[in-house]
């Protein structure tokens, strides 16, 4: 976003009430709201960099619990989602790569 645009703090989506699994309609909401504020190029950069984020923090997450529930029967699936979110940041930093190179000018 540019300078002077509707920086508006909003609340936290209230995770409560959505589904098991499901993103808060809110999420998606202002996911949506964001890439209509700007170009499409520079929307293209803006979700590669939302899916990033949400990778890495996905695998904080994981691993942390991991690390957490290490020596009990709950570390496996843990772990195991850490691996996971470890490929997809990995996935995911290729991807804002590529949406920086589609909108950077030939030449």
């Amino acid at each position: 976003m540019t300078s002077g645009e509707d920086d508006a703090v909003v609340d936290p989506p209230d995770v409560a009430k959505a589904s098991p699994g499901a993103v808060p309609d809110a999420v998606i909401a202002e996911i949506a709201r964001l890439t209509t504020l700007v170009p499409p190029e520079e929307a293209a950069v803006i979700l590669a960099a939302i899916a990033h984020r949400a990778g890495n923090e996905l695998h904080r997450l994981a691993r942390t619990q991991a690390n957490v529930h290490r020596g009990t029967p709950a570390w496996g699936p843990w772990a195991a989602l850490a691996n996971t979110a470890r490929d997809a940041v990995l996935k995911m930093a290729a991807l804002r790569r590529g949406a920086a190179d589609a909108v950077r000018p030939a030449g």
